[in-house]
């Protein structure tokens, strides 16, 4: 069995067809963290997620399928510009102005336990 190597920084999976916003996102967490898109129009997309054993799930769209897994997931509906987490077996809505550094900052606050934005 391969050992996956040890990481420098912590790894977001992003799951989204758009890959406009999963470059945005690069951008956003360089330096910062490592960004794993997964494609959501892969049927086996959600165990890929899972697979990647990512720190952080940024899930774009309404599809909630990844949150089975135990790290924090932050959901973005870039329709609706509204930001939530999966929190406590629910989504809580996030009231804060959609752009990349906030669902960034919002992302590393999950993974850390400091306040959201």
């Amino acid at each position: 069995m391969a050992v996956a190597p040890a990481r420098t920084q912590p790894l977001i999976a992003v799951l989204s067809r758009v890959p406009l916003f999963v470059e945005a996102l690069r951008a956003a967490f360089e330096g910062i963290a490592d960004v794993q898109s997964v494609s959501a129009d892969d049927v086996a997309a959600h165990g890929l997620v899972r697979a990647f054993r990512p720190d952080v799930v940024i899930i774009e769209g309404a599809d909630t399928g990844a949150v089975d897994i135990a790290v924090p997931c932050v959901r973005v509906e870039l329709n609706e510009q509204r930001l939530s987490i999966w929190s406590g077996g629910e989504w809580k809505t996030i009231e804060v102005e959609l752009s990349p550094e906030t669902i960034r900052n919002v992302a590393v606050a999950a993974l850390y336990g400091g306040d959201t934005p």
